[in-house]
């Protein structure tokens, strides 16, 4: 029963930051979705609450679960959300 909530957890969490990355993008780098400072802001503060979470979400299912396709499952998902967190971070100070 945890390990399905933890798989839920970590699924729900990655792709919200996965949607938010696709929101900064789509807004601040090509400018197709015009959003208003503080809500560029408030994607800007949920992507970094969220990036980690998903990472140690990732990480906790990872040394969890027995299977190996869990876990690889959850070892794609730890490199997947390092990926994005460079390139948020990579077009952030860009910008600065």
């Amino acid at each position: 029963m945890i390990k399905l909530i933890l798989i839920a957890l970590t699924d729900i969490i990655f792709f919200a930051v996965l949607i938010l990355t696709a929101v900064f993008l789509l807004s601040d780098m090509a400018g197709w979705i015009h959003l208003s400072r503080e809500i560029g802001q408030l994607v800007v503060r949920l992507f970094i609450a969220g990036a980690p979470l998903s990472l140690v979400f990732s990480l906790i299912a990872f040394f969890n679960f027995k299977k190996a396709r869990h876990k690889r499952y959850c070892l794609i998902s730890v490199i997947e959300v390092l990926i994005l967190v460079m390139v948020y971070w990579i077009i952030y100070a860009s910008q600065i």
